[in-house]
This record gives C-alpha cells, structure tokens and sequence, in this order.
C-alpha cells in the first residue's frame, strides 16, 4: 500500500468498507460500473430543491425536461440578480470581471462553505451506483462517521491522523469515481445527481440573500461569498438556518 496513489488508497478502503457490509470476498466485487445510455435531468434533482422567483422557478421547469445522452454534458447559464451563474460537469459558479471589493465600518464580506458538500450530498440523499445496492451507500456512511469521530484524536495522534487521512480520500473519491468509466463504482447518473442538485442547493442559497437585500459577490461548487451591511447580519444567519434544515448540508 505504500507505493498507492492517494486516489488508489482511496478506493481500496472502499472496497474494504462495501466487502464488509455486502458480506463479501474481496475477489467477489463487480469489475463494471452501471451504463446509462440516457439520464433524465428530473431524477438528478433533490425532491426538496425549489425557488421562489419566477424566473429561477421557470430555470427549474426547463431543466426538469432535459434529457442528458451518454457524451452529454450539464451547460446551462441564468443571469440572476446582476450575476451570471455557469452551471458546468465540475460544479456552479459565477463568471465574475476582475472588481475590488473592500469593508468597511457599514459592510462585511463573508464567506460561507458547505462542509463536505458532495459526500454530503450523496449520503444526505441516499443515493448510491444503482448496481452495489444500498450496501454501497450504509458502506459509505460509515466511512464518513468514522472520519468525523476520529477527527478530533487526530491532532495528537500520527497513527490516527494517517487513519483519518485515509478516510478524507475514500470519502472524497467516490464522486470522481462515480463518473470514470473504468471504475467499479461508475454510474454517472450519481455524479450528474451530485454536482446538478448540488448547485441548485447553492443557487437556492443565493436567491435567498438576494431577495432579503444581501448582494452575491460570488458564488462556487461548494460557497457563496456576500457583501453585508451589518443590519442584515441577523437576517443572514436567520436564511443560513434556514437553508441548513431545508437540505440537511451545514455551512
């Protein structure tokens, strides 16, 4: 194991973890992924994702239509409030010109990440490659657990950390290897689902903001960044609240 690659060390504490629950030998394991020769956007979208203007609401319904062929790719772009959000493979952001943006006594720019977005996503909303069964998802589960557990030992203890490190790769690969067709986890309708339903949570975020008066400065796979005037600090965690129990991520 020592020669592995981190992504290699990754999938092997997979394997470990999915052998485990499915109650396998390890030379038992699929060699193939599951192949889609078509993906209907509708099923990539959690139930929970919805907007409240109407041209977000009208962007919901056009894409709910789409179908994705097997070369296909998600590319779609909404001018929103001033900002234009790209809606690409790799995750949402916006295509921002070169500004400075500075606070000062009467506004604050803050940031806010959604911590481990994608394994989040995957975990949050049951899913897993339609070929390993839920054995797969209750498999990846634990791993996630287990690295949240250990965590807090790790800074004291180098056998525990390299644990933990081991863990942050298996957790953070299945998405990359859901959409690589050499992969025994490959089902690329799981890594449309995570990255489409994915930015729209985030583009749920940033409508929020903007419809209480507080401006996106810009916005990732996994973030939003806002110019604040300090009166609407309040109204900000109040919407950051909001968004945590509506999707189940934690900013």
């Amino acid at each position: 194991c020592l020669n592995y690659s981190d992504s290699k060390i990754g999938d092997e504490m997979i394997k470990k973890y999915y052998c485990s629950e499915k109650g396998i030998d390890y030379r038992e394991l699929p060699k193939k992924g599951y192949f889609r020769k078509s993906i209907d956007v509708k099923n990539c979208i959690a139930k929970y994702v919805t907007f409240e203007t109407p041209q977000l609401k009208e962007f919901l319904k056009k894409i709910n239509k789409m179908q994705l062929g097997l070369q296909d790719d998600f590319k779609e772009h909404i001018d929103f409030y001033g900002n234009v959000y790209s809606f690409m493979k790799g995750g949402l952001h916006t295509e921002n010109s070169p500004k400075i943006f500075e606070a000062d006594e009467d506004y604050e720019i803050i940031a806010w990440d959604v911590s481990s977005y994608y394994p989040a996503i995957i975990i949050n909303n049951g899913k897993f490659p339609a070929h390993l069964g839920k054995e797969f998802l209750r498999g990846y589960k634990q791993m996630f657990d287990k690295r949240l557990e250990l965590k807090p030992l790790a800074k004291s203890d180098k056998k525990i950390k390299g644990i933990v490190g081991a863990l942050k790769l298996a957790v953070n690969s299945v998405y990359g290897k859901s959409s690589e067709m050499t992969s025994w986890i490959y089902d690329r309708q799981l890594t449309m689902f995570t990255t489409i339903t994915g930015e729209l949570s985030i583009l749920m975020l940033a409508e929020m903001y903007e419809i209480n008066g507080i401006p996106v400065i810009s916005a990732n796979t996994d973030g939003v960044t806002v110019r604040i005037h300090k009166s609407k600090l309040d109204d900000m965690r109040r919407i950051n609240t909001w968004w945590e129990d509506f999707t189940t991520y934690r900013l």
